[in-house]
């Protein structure tokens, strides 16, 4: 990822597999920091649970998480028709349940797209990639990439106020599993509209109306 690398590795204390994040350099150390104090304090099973950190032989920080093999819904999306994508529906209301629990805590995942929605070998759904995540009671965020007018989050399901560099809050989220949404009806995610417009969206006809 843009963030950090993850490798595959063994807990041996555990006897298990585990995926092991770390940051590219210590210039991201920090943003991982802050990534995994968020993601430790959610616990549903909708969001990937995290083991452990701490700093490798040569001093870098990382941390472990549960292995989720799977796919990203983004790659189940490109290749289904209209009519198949409709079956991953749950998945996506799996999310949305997963994104209403960090929202109770507090938290903003500001950066929702197929991508960071993992679907496992078993039907399982995870929101995963909280690296841009952001904890409401804050009164203030002093990291670059995710204090007011730093512009987070992936373009095409950013929110308008994302956008602009504003504060995000939990809309921003329903915002982008909206545009989830949307591309799981239509193959794409919706375009953003000119300036001082209203966005429009057709529907291909072979979206069935519910």
């Amino acid at each position: 990822g843009g963030m950090g690398r993850v490798y595959l590795a063994r807990d041996r204390w555990l006897g298990r597999m585990v995926a092991l994040k770390q940051a590219h350099d210590d210039a991201l150390a920090r943003q991982l920091a802050r990534e995994v104090r968020v993601t430790a304090g959610l616990e549903h099973p909708g969001i990937i649970t995290v083991y452990d950190e701490g700093r490798d032989e040569d001093g870098q920080l990382f941390y472990t998480m549960r292995l989720m093999r799977g796919r990203p819904l983004s790659q189940l999306l490109a290749e289904q028709a209209t009519g198949e994508r409709l079956a991953l529906l749950g998945h996506y209301l799996d999310a949305c349940q997963a994104l209403a629990y960090a929202h109770a805590q507090g938290v903003v995942h500001r950066d929702l797209k197929p991508a960071n929605i993992m679907v496992g070998a078993f039907g399982e759904t995870q929101v995963v990639d909280w690296g841009l995540a952001h904890r409401l009671d804050l009164a203030t965020d002093t990291a670059s990439e995710t204090r007011a007018g730093a512009i987070v989050g992936t373009p095409a399901y950013m929110s308008p106020e994302q956008a602009r560099g504003e504060p995000a809050d939990r809309r921003a989220d329903v915002w982008g599993l909206g545009a989830v949404l949307h591309e799981l009806l239509v193959g794409a995610p919706p375009r953003r509209a000119p300036a001082g417009t209203t966005p429009r969206s057709e529907l291909p006809r072979d979206v069935p109306p519910e």
